[in-house]
């Protein structure tokens, strides 16, 4: 800015004025060229692939154009950017690794609002839209997928294939069973919608099922999903399913959002779940053959059956290292259920908040090495065998959980009516906690500033009663205080300073400098000479310090 200011005062005004209006020219004219959010495909690059609808001659810019995606997945090969118009095509195969542009690339899938026929690039098929063979795979960005047939096909297969499939930005219809098929490692599936319909209605909208070798680091983040049987299916071998992360997605009005069986170190948390699990499904089902699994922080709301249910698919197969933590549910058959069958070793359930159950908070009928601890279950529609807590095991450790209705469970109903953790800091009933910030009753914490009650903080300057505090009024021995009357320091910042003559908060010699005689003032000349004098000198000192 330095070097800016001298240019502009060099300047004639109307020149500073003129590049005031280019600027605004500038701006409107970009405004005017801006790309709208539904735009049709921009003219690709010349070594990009086009496919184009037959007839829509507007988008066949590029040297290799076709009409058919199978057409140019023939002449495809690693690393191809193939864009597609809108239009409708039918399904395609590709054997290399490929990146697939729709119309709508970029733009997320989840709330998208456009019209289909005209400005989405749709895929459709009576069995696979699109399948990926070999080394096939690569990114899907901006379609509308859709089955037009029930049973077993899937609109994206990617099956036994070697490269990732990353499926962004997608609106993908389900009428047979599966919407992405895949075991290949890496896989992201990222802001799409999963919509289901007909008999199929989705087996799985987000598929792996039957790894014969380990498949490792699935992300399925931040998609929706309605009406679909399945959300998201991991059916392998034990341990084959690896790190998979199953995080920030919102279910509506499906069978089951997730099934877990033969997963290693897997993660659910952050999933929002409603009116799921029609009949008698589950939530999110561990179907045994898991290890290391985290249910974490997700909220399940109305529905069927089970909220989160543990339970084995195989005589002899086993879980461990199971946690069940910080989840929200709220009007299910059962909040959380071990069954019998359940074979699993190491089973930790805490902090969960489970309401209105129709039969049974946390029900453990099964599994070994079970520690419950935190977790408040109410509401529980009485009765025979239903209940807040229900243990049918009578060797699982409960601690400090909160519950009116027991069998053979032990929960404290007085544990309900507040949350008793002194480090809470958000708990204003906790007297005890000396670290609580919002605790008014606390008068014995020294570094709480918001305490009125506590005349022992030298650090609350909302205390009348602190000597140290220089910002108290009342504080006789601050001589950098203003406003404080009793300040003789002679600094010539107070106006009742007696050190300062006749009060005019500057010093003698400075005052005989303006030429005025002191001994003539009297009431308000008195202010009116403390500021001109004031501004006078004020000057003097800036020049002097220049």
């Amino acid at each position: 800015m330095s070097a800016v200011v001298p240019i502009l005062k060099l300047m004639p005004k109307t020149t500073y004025l003129r590049m005031g209006l280019i600027g605004v020219g500038v701006a409107f004219s970009a405004a005017l060229t801006a790309t709208p959010a539904f735009a049709a495909v921009p003219t690709p690059p010349a070594a990009d692939v086009v496919v184009y609808e037959a007839g829509d001659t507007a988008c066949a810019a590029a040297a290799a154009s076709f009409t058919t995606l199978q057409d140019a997945a023939a002449v495809a090969t690693d690393g191809t950017v193939i864009h597609v118009c809108p239009g409708v095509y039918t399904p395609a195969t590709f054997s290399t690794n490929v990146t697939l542009l729709g119309a709508q690339h970029g733009v997320d899938g989840r709330d998208r609002t456009t019209d289909e026929t005209t400005e989405e690039s749709v895929i459709e098929g009576s069995t696979n839209a699109l399948t990926f063979t070999g080394t096939g795979g690569g990114t899907i960005d901006g379609f509308t997928i859709r089955t037009t047939a029930d049973g077993d096909n899937t609109a994206i297969a990617a099956f036994n294939n070697g490269a990732p499939i990353n499926l962004v930005n997608n609106i993908v219809k389900i009428n047979g069973y599966y919407g992405l098929n895949t075991n290949a490692d890496g896989t992201h599936v990222t802001h799409n919608s999963f919509i289901g319909s007909g008999t199929g209605g989705g087996v799985g909208a987000v598929s792996v099922t039957n790894a014969g070798t380990p498949v490792d680091g699935l992300v399925v983040t931040e998609n929706t999903f309605r009406s679909v049987g399945v959300g998201v299916n991991l059916i392998g071998l034990p341990g084959t399913v690896r790190g998979a992360e199953i995080s920030d997605n919102v279910d509506t009005d499906s069978g089951t959002f997730a099934v877990l069986n033969g997963t290693d170190t897997a993660t659910v948390s952050g999933n929002t779940i409603t009116r799921s699990a029609y009949s008698e499904n589950t939530s999110i089902l561990l179907w045994g053959n898991n290890h290391g699994t985290a249910l974490t922080g997700n909220t399940i709301t109305g529905g069927g059956w089970d909220a989160i249910k543990l339970n084995d698919a195989d005589a002899g197969s086993t879980s461990s290292g199971i946690t069940i933590s910080d989840n929200t549910i709220d009007g299910r058959r059962n909040g959380i259920r071990v069954l019998d069958t359940s074979v699993v070793d190491g089973l930790t359930i805490a902090n969960n908040v489970i309401t209105g159950s129709t039969a049974n908070g946390i029900w453990l009928q099964g599994g070994t090495d079970i520690t419950l601890t935190g977790n408040l279950a109410s509401g529980t529609t009485p009765g025979d065998g239903n209940a807040d807590c229900h243990d049918d095991t009578a060797a699982a450790i409960w601690t400090n959980n909160g519950g009116v209705t027991m069998i053979g469970a032990t929960c404290d109903p007085a544990l309900l009516a507040g949350d008793p953790d002194p480090a809470d800091p958000e708990d204003p009933a906790d007297p005890s906690d000396p670290a609580d910030p919002s605790d008014p009753d606390d008068p014995s914490d020294p570094a709480d500033p918001s305490d009125p009650a506590d005349p022992s903080d030298p650090s609350d300057p909302s205390d009348p009663s602190d000597p140290s505090d220089p910002s108290d009024p009342a504080d006789p021995s601050d001589p950098s205080d203003p406003a404080d009357p009793s300040d003789l320091a002679g600094s010539g910042d107070d106006p009742a300073d007696t050190s300062s003559p006749a009060g005019t908060g500057i010093t003698s010699t400075e005052l005989a400098e303006t030429g005025v005689d002191s001994s003539i003032l009297t009431g308000s000349a008195v202010a009116t000479l403390a500021v001109i004098a004031g501004a006078y000198l004020l000057i003097r000192r800036r020049v002097a310090q220049n």
